[in-house]
């Protein structure tokens, strides 16, 4: 359970944010109000957990990585696309659409890359300290 609400709770800073960071880069002239700002914020939120939800299948399956993956990002954009459409992210035509699709694809691979060198650096350090041990178990 620990574990459930520390990913819920990356997820969320992530979709904050990276929402943040999407609303700073293209509102322009735009001055937005505090009720957009608490909408938005609210939005975010929802998406961190449905995507921490999701994250999830990485932790309690036992298909391959590339089948979670897939699950995982198919969630991820699903989840983006609903909720950007009710938030009013992009407008309803191809052109928005495939920009929003694009901006989706790069954010989830710059995230996932993040991670794994994270956790690249975590097993590492994890495979030491078991080889150390095993070392000072032997002699």
């Amino acid at each position: 359970m620990k574990q459930i609400l520390r990913i819920m709770l990356i997820s969320i800073g992530i979709s904050l944010s990276t929402s943040y960071i999407f609303m700073t880069l293209s509102i322009g002239d735009y001055a937005m109000t505090q009720d957009d700002l608490v909408k938005q914020i609210y939005v975010a939120i929802i998406c961190g957990v449905i995507i921490g939800i999701a994250t999830l299948i990485f932790y309690y399956t036992t298909w391959s990585f590339i089948i979670q993956t897939v699950c995982h990002f198919s969630i991820v954009t699903s989840t983006v696309i609903i909720i950007g459409y009710y938030a009013q992210w992009y407008e309803p035509v191809r052109s928005e659409f495939l920009l929003v699709l694009l901006n989706i694809v790069v954010v989830y691979i710059v995230i996932w890359l993040m991670v794994y060198y994270f956790s690249k650096g975590e097993v590492q350090e994890i495979n030491e300290a078991l080889k150390k041990r095993k070392e000072e178990k032997d002699t």
